[in-house]
């Protein structure tokens, strides 16, 4: 539950519709409509990567069980979200700043390499594997305050 000064009398539940209302208040849900669908596609992909659909977790995958092929397709349609977008230089997904796609995305990410580090270029998919290095170094100088 959420309550915040810009919400009187209002506690906002279920955890996307936090999510969504925060990044408009911190201005990381795209500059525009078309941004912000995107932010919102790429949000809610990325809540899929811990269990891709069918039924599997990654680390059962990883492990030797479950289906390589689903992880694999599912990435490789993640990868090219990543690519396609130009103005992102495989930064970000969406336009040319950070949104709350990347975060979520840098999350699921996070499981994977949790999982087995390197698995991303294991698998060839450098340019997640690339996207989540620079996060992975903004997130560190942005906490260092460098």
């Amino acid at each position: 539950i959420y309550t915040g000064p810009e919400l009187p009398g209002m506690e906002l539940s279920e955890s996307g519709a936090i999510v969504r209302h925060l990044a408009r208040l911190g201005g990381l849900s795209g500059k525009d409509a078309t941004e912000a669908c995107m932010a919102d596609m790429i949000f809610e992909a990325s809540k899929s990567i811990p269990n891709i659909p069918g039924g599997w977790r990654v680390d059962d995958v990883l492990l030797g069980g479950g289906d390589l092929t689903k992880m694999q397709t599912y990435l490789a349609r993640v990868q090219k979200l990543l690519v396609g977008n130009q103005a992102g230089a495989l930064k970000h997904f969406v336009g040319s700043t950070l949104t709350f796609g990347d975060i979520g995305m840098f999350m699921a990410l996070q499981v994977l390499h949790e999982t087995e580090a390197g698995v991303l270029k294991r698998f060839g998919f450098d340019a997640c594997a690339l996207h989540f290095s620079f996060c992975r170094i903004a997130s560190a100088c942005n906490a260092s305050g460098v």
